[in-house]
Parts: C-alpha cells; structure tokens; sequence
C-alpha cells in the first residue's frame, strides 16, 4: 500500500513539476514580448518626438537627403511611420519611387507598393522606416539590392 502511495505522489508530483516548467516557460514568452513591445514603442515614441522637434525648428527631413546627395529613394515599410514619411517626402525634391511592404497585396495607394521578394529597381536608397527591425532588415537586403540601406533613425537623428 506503501509503494502504490508513494507512487501515486511521486507522479502527481512529477505531473506538477512539468505543469509548473510549462507555465513558466509560457509566462517568459508573454513578458518577453511585452517588453518587446514597449521597447519597440519606447524607440519610436523617441523617434517621432525628435521628427517632431526638426519640424518645430523648421528643419525639414529632405535636408538630410539633399546633404548627402541623395535624389531618388525606395521606403521600405508602409505602417503609420512609412506612411508620414512618405507624405513629407512627397512636398520635397526628393522622389519616392515605390514603396516596399509586407503586406503589399493589401495596399492600395498613389505609389507602387512592392513586396522584398519583387525585382526593386536601384535607387540612391532604400529608407528603412522599421527601424525597430533594421538590423534583420538590412542583413535580409543587402543580399538583394547594391544601394545604399538607411534607417530612419539615422535620417532623423542625422539633422
């Protein structure tokens, strides 16, 4: 009786253990991804604060590109930042010449949307607005285009 009781909680025991390994691997991955997010949100809170600051000083974005002799450029992202972006830019002499996005398929817009996976015609450069992501997107990139890939962060930091 003493063995069948011994284990029955020696199962229920390792039962729990798993159970508890389980959740906590589950719980590590919901607050990794909610510090993701509020990094990624912190970083562009960041970012927009200091576009906002240049417009105030009456510095426009274009500068940066003019600067560096840059005429034509690709966005590469067309969320909520790719779409500001590409407004201010289009009150420039700079020439947006498409637009790069995930979601291609789905956007109706002015300019020519395009997936990564598309033939991309050369521009001075391809503007990475997920500057949150440039790094994985850069290394993706550069095995497909030869011109200039430059985040955002750095256009707007870079005035």
């Amino acid at each position: 009786m003493k063995k069948i009781f011994l284990s029955h909680f020696l199962c229920t025991l390792a039962g729990a253990a798993c159970s508890a390994g389980y959740l906590k691997k589950k719980y590590d991955a919901k607050h990794q991804k909610e510090s993701e997010t509020t990094e990624k949100m912190q970083l562009y809170f960041s970012l927009l604060n200091q576009w906002l600051t240049l417009k105030i000083d009456g510095v426009p974005l274009e500068k940066y590109f003019t600067d560096n002799h840059i005429k034509t450029i690709a966005i590469y992202g067309f969320g909520e930042i790719g779409k500001r972006f590409y407004e201010e830019m289009k009150k420039s002499s700079v020439d947006v010449l498409y637009v790069v996005d995930q979601s291609a398929d789905t956007i109706k817009d002015e300019i020519p949307v395009l997936k990564k996976t598309d033939v991309l015609e050369k521009v001075d450069a391809l503007i990475v607005t997920a500057t949150y992501y440039f790094d994985e997107i850069e290394g993706e990139m550069s095995e497909k285009i030869d011109f200039p890939i430059i985040s955002l962060e750095e256009v707007i930091y870079g005035l």
